[in-house]
């Protein structure tokens, strides 16, 4: 009897191994957490002829107060709205904004020469929170007088 008991003992081993192995994964899990904070808009914006005048001002109000951008002032401290330039042989041709609202917001842009654009602007959200939605606008120049 003794005989049979060591048979199956070592019998077994390899039977408990394998199962063991067949258990584990060398694939890591699947990540169930979610990315890090999200700006609510990417906003691109350019001018019809190419170059953003220095007076250019993208006016944010959101449900948490208002932020101006003035392109004369890149190095304001904002919050909500991060701005950088785009250059292209020494001229600023579009601003590249984070808008970190945590919701929708209302965008108002100024610049000499060009008419005045206004836009809302609604978020949206995932599992996850605030998606980033991008966001492309584009001034006009202003008609010509007769």
């Amino acid at each position: 009897m003794s005989r049979a008991l060591r048979a199956g003992g070592w019998g077994s081993v390899p039977c408990v191994v394998l199962c063991v192995a067949l258990g584990c994964s060398s694939e890591p899990p699947e990540p169930n957490e979610c990315p890090a904070p999200r700006a609510a808009f990417a906003l691109s914006l350019s001018a019809q002829d190419g170059e953003l005048p220095s007076d250019t001002q993208l006016d944010v109000t959101f449900s948490a107060g208002r932020e101006v951008f003035a392109l004369a002032e890149p190095g304001q401290a904002l919050e909500a709205v991060r701005c950088e330039t785009v250059v292209e042989a020494e001229r600023v041709v579009a601003l590249s904004c984070a808008l970190w609202t945590d919701g929708p917001a209302d965008v108002a842009v100024t610049a000499t020469g060009f008419n005045s654009l206004r836009q809302s602007l609604a978020h949206e959200v995932d599992d996850c929170g605030v998606r980033t939605v991008d966001v492309e606008l584009e001034l006009e120049p202003k008609p010509e007088s007769p």
